[in-house]
């Protein structure tokens, strides 16, 4: 006999699901013709053009006759001298060199921006191309798993589970609606991290779920924070996402994961997180490898306790959704359960996510908000795995 979720594969679509559809694929067209230039973009383009074999004059060169060309002229005026720092950077080359290692350990975004360059595409092109994808493959998978949960919501509760994650989930695209249209990595990113756990915790395929958490690392690193909890919280389960997944293979894919994010970080020559933080959030620095102070726990608590940082109404919302997905599920004694234990996963990502770079920037939630609305839609009256689905064989094993 199949498992009760191939059961609900058979059920018929809710038509209110198909019109969710067509809001996502009208959102994703609305994203197309937008590019917000911004200055990490600027630096974007000087990475693509460092992977080509670029020297620090020629990719200087290269990244602001693409500004000059493609961003508003009074755009462009901003990002080469609103301030000594930008200034600084569009007249000395060896100065806009430094700021790359902030930027090129992002390298499946690089690689794949680079890749579509040597096929004849223009870096601009490329550059928001990449990034509008990683948005589409998020909508992508916010669709496929609405639908499910939604055809297996048999109950008036569970129904109105699924329409309050709903109803999060548009609040999380429209807080971040400008992100897959901002030049940089964090829509692919967020598209790849939620596609692996759909793929882990709902389609039984835990394989490619791992592979796509993988090149979420590869393409934003930090995202470790969600991914190792994850795998945890995975191994603890005795039973996941329509079969069980060994912890042996569990504990190599921890390890590779790690490699993935020393290989992008280290092995790229990336900078340190408290330089990161310190030129982010102190002072922005011509040459930050140089000039960044020893770690200071002082002032890094002082960062962390900026209220103008962490105090965002939508990082309130999400937090408390989380917790009572996760509340809820602790009283049913069901933390193992998909949903509870998916708001634990990205409470614990997100708030490892702002001890590290210590800012609930919406660009850098979206993945964890995404969760935490799934996490809420799943949860409802989810008991833990019981001891005769914890033995039950997977038809994918």
């Amino acid at each position: 006999m199949e498992p009760p979720e191939h059961e609900e594969e058979r059920t018929a679509t809710p038509r209110w699901v198909l019109g969710l559809w067509l809001l996502l694929a009208g959102l994703a067209i609305a994203w197309l013709p937008m590019r917000s230039f911004n200055w990490d973009a600027l630096a974007y383009l000087g990475c693509v053009e460092e992977l080509r074999g670029a020297g620090a004059e020629e990719l200087h060169a290269s990244a602001y006759a693409a500004l000059d060309a493609h961003a508003e002229p009074r755009v462009a005026e901003s990002l080469r001298a609103k301030n000594e720092y930008r200034l600084a950077c569009s007249s000395d080359p060896a100065v806009f060199a430094d700021q790359l290692p902030f930027y090129r350990g992002r390298v499946l975004y690089l690689g794949a921006v680079a890749a579509l360059v040597s096929l004849g595409m223009g870096p601009v092109a490329a550059l928001f191309l990449v990034s509008w994808l990683g948005g589409v493959g998020l909508l992508v998978v916010i669709g496929l798993w609405v639908r499910r949960l939604a055809r297996g919501a048999h109950t008036v509760g569970a129904r109105r589970a699924v329409f309050a994650g709903v109803a999060l989930l548009l609040v999380a695209l429209g807080v971040a609606v400008d992100v897959p249209a901002s030049g940089t990595p964090d829509a692919l990113a967020a598209g790849l991290l939620v596609g692996g756990c759909y793929l882990l915790l709902e389609a039984g395929r835990p394989r490619t779920g791992l592979l796509l958490l993988g090149l979420a690392l590869a393409t934003r690193a930090d995202a470790v924070v969600l991914v190792l909890p994850l795998v945890a919280w995975l191994g603890l389960r005795p039973k996941a996402a329509g079969g069980q997944i060994p912890r042996g293979a569990l504990a190599v894919a921890a390890v590779g994961f790690l490699v993935v994010v020393l290989g992008c970080t280290v092995g790229r020559g990336a900078y340190g997180l408290w330089t990161v933080v310190h030129h982010t959030f102190v002072a922005y620095q011509a040459h930050p490898g140089e000039t960044t102070p020893d770690l200071d726990l002082g002032r890094l608590w002082s960062l962390l306790m900026r209220a103008n940082y962490w105090l965002r109404w939508e990082a309130v919302v999400f937090v408390l959704a989380g917790v009572w997905a996760l509340v809820a599920g602790m009283r049913r004694g069901a933390l193992l359960a998909r949903g509870p234990g998916l708001a634990f996963v990205a409470l614990v990502g997100a708030g490892g996510h702002f001890l590290m770079f210590p800012a609930l920037w919406p660009r850098l939630m979206l993945a964890y908000w995404v969760l935490v609305a799934f996490a809420v839609a799943r949860g409802h009256g989810e008991q833990a795995p019981s001891t005769e689905e914890q033995g039950a064989p997977s038809p994918k094993s």
